[in-house]
């Protein structure tokens, strides 16, 4: 759809329609997997003269694009942040903390993650979907179970329902049947999530369910012979997208 819009604004010579579409296009390309397309994008949409805060969101998006390449997010963030001072709506704080929670998510620094993908919600309740699965599996790469549980019960509560959300509500649930020991529960619930990420084509959150269930599970061949193919197809999407 987001693509739809840009040819329809290309062809009313209109940018604020085009820049309209680009922040959900590229959030949406970051799950589909086409970052190339997504960065290009973005570099094509900050070349041009900054007249307006709401660029931030911009700056935020090709951080998280770099954070999850191994690039510098430094300098979008620094930007991004420099734009928020003068912003009353909250939804550009909650993006500069949701930037950084992903900057510090791929460094290792988990607990500062998790805090920053919290904040995000906290300032900008709409939020909860597009932060709380990273704050949530940020705990549980970190071992903490009852945080992790807590945030997924969070998620649940939250009224907003998807098939995206709901997936990652059961991606992060087998992550905390994982950590609790209860591994046929935690088997089932990945199974289902891995079925259910690969119907809506979100190669990243494929991965990234996969990745999970590698690190907090570690399934034997006895247990989940399938699992062997899932690692290997995990590493051929995040291998795909030069993660």
């Amino acid at each position: 759809m987001a693509r739809e819009g840009l040819e329809i604004a290309s062809r009313r010579g209109s940018a604020s329609y085009g820049f309209l579409m680009v922040g959900n296009a590229v959030n949406s390309a970051i799950r589909v997997g086409e970052w190339p397309w997504a960065t290009a994008l973005l570099d094509e949409w900050l070349s041009r003269d900054i007249t307006g805060g709401y660029f931030l969101e911009l700056f935020v998006d090709r951080a998280v694009l770099s954070s999850l390449a191994g690039r510098d997010a430094g300098p979008d963030l620094t930007e991004a942040e420099a734009l928020v001072t003068n912003m009353t709506d909250t939804q550009y704080t909650s993006y500069c903390h949701w930037g950084r929670a992903w900057e510090a998510f791929v460094q290792g620094r988990l607990d500062e993650a998790r805090a920053r993908a919290e904040s995000a919600a906290s300032v900008t309740e709409y939020f909860t979907p597009i932060s709380l699965p990273l704050a949530a599996r940020a705990a549980l790469w970190a071992g903490d179970a009852p945080a992790a549980g807590a945030l997924v019960s969070q998620i649940e509560r939250f009224i907003s329902r998807g098939q995206a959300i709901t997936l990652d509500h059961q991606t992060l649930g087998a992550g905390v049947a994982a950590l609790a020991g209860r591994r046929a529960e935690a088997i089932a619930g990945y199974r289902d999530a891995l079925r259910g990420w690969r119907a809506l084509g979100l190669a990243f959150d494929e991965a990234m369910a996969i990745l999970d269930m590698a690190i907090l599970l570690a399934p034997t061949e006895a247990e989940m012979p399938e699992a062997g193919a899932a690692v290997a197809a995990a590493r051929e999407i995040l291998t795909r997208l030069d993660a």
